[in-house]
């Protein structure tokens, strides 16, 4: 149930990328209000690690969409929002978009499928079932804004991100898939 509600948290984050695209904002204000909702978040992540009661209250209302790695850590959302207005910041808006729903559809797509199908395990905790679905879903994604062989390349590129990033996923996916978009 937890993982449930985690990714239907993770999945309102697609009207982030989707009211951008759809909007006049320029991609440098975008990228500003982002900016400013990461301040928010990395300062509300501060005070919760270090003032302790501000921490457990924070947990008990909003622990079930946090991972347990999360509950004395920086969390995703912190990362996200660094991620999304870094991404904003750069890149044209179609390939911000584009690279922001694959971290935002396809990651917790393949934490679903992973945790349910997950066919064989591939590296870490990641297995075969989810990864496919993170490429499929990138894929699908990929093709309502590019030809085919780049939208294959950018799911190939938010697949491997996911699959093997050293840092946070929600920084290396809709970065390194944005890098790689802009280049082709």
């Amino acid at each position: 149930m937890h993982l449930w509600l985690r990714k239907f948290w993770h999945l309102l984050g697609n009207a982030i990328p989707i009211i951008y695209y759809f909007s006049s904002l320029s991609s440098k204000k975008a990228a500003f209000i982002m900016f400013i909702i990461f301040l928010c978040v990395f300062v509300l992540d501060v005070l919760r690690l270090i003032y302790h009661p501000f921490n457990h209250w924070f947990l008990n209302h909003f622990g079930i969409l946090v991972k347990e790695k999360e509950k004395h850590a920086i969390t995703g959302s912190t990362y996200y929002f660094l991620a999304i207005s870094i991404t904003i910041f750069f890149f044209p808006k179609n390939i911000a978009t584009c690279a922001i729903l694959y971290l935002t559809l396809g990651d917790p797509i393949a934490a679903i499928v992973g945790h349910y199908l997950p066919l064989t395990p591939i590296f870490k905790q990641k297995t075969l079932g989810g990864s496919l679905a993170n490429f499929f879903t990138c894929l699908i994604i990929g093709v309502c804004f590019f030809p085919f062989i780049i939208a294959l390349l950018g799911a190939i590129t938010a697949t491997l991100a996911e699959l093997f990033s050293p840092i946070d996923d929600a920084i290396s996916i809709p970065l390194c898939s944005a890098l790689v978009l802009s280049i082709l």
